[in-house]
């Protein structure tokens, strides 16, 4: 992600964990990387997810009271249906438009991630993009 111009925080899950060194000034475009085997599962095992989780806690303090949290992924059995099994909001990436014939209403498929600009969409079942 570096190469691609990305702030990337070194902070990972687990007792290797390397903790931030950047400074208050500096703002990170990706705050934290879960990778499967600091974790030791990996996707779609719900631990996974449930490290992310871990991980958005202690950057930000902040505490699930039962809200939302989504992946988006284009995988439809790891990313997609590993995320709805662990409790998560799922939005299938799908670049080829392969999946996006058979998507169902629980089935939250795009072609590009710009389309993913207004997440309220896929947060809250009720909302419809640009509302």
């Amino acid at each position: 992600m570096t190469v691609l111009g990305l702030r990337v925080n070194p902070r990972r899950h687990g007792p290797s964990a390397q903790s931030s060194n950047s400074s208050q000034d500096e703002k990170d475009d990706i705050d934290f990387v879960v990778m499967s085997y600091d974790v030791g599962h990996e996707k779609p095992s719900r631990e996974i997810f449930d490290a992310a989780k871990h991980l958005v806690h202690s950057v930000t303090g902040y505490e699930d009271h039962g809200d939302r949290f989504i992946h988006v992924g284009d995988d439809i059995m790891k990313d997609f249906n590993g995320a709805k099994q662990a409790g998560w909001g799922s939005v299938l990436l799908d670049r080829e438009g392969n999946h996006s014939k058979h998507g169902t209403q629980e089935q939250q498929t795009v072609t590009s991630i710009v389309d993913l600009r207004d997440l309220r969409y896929y947060i809250s079942p009720d909302a419809t993009p640009g509302s």
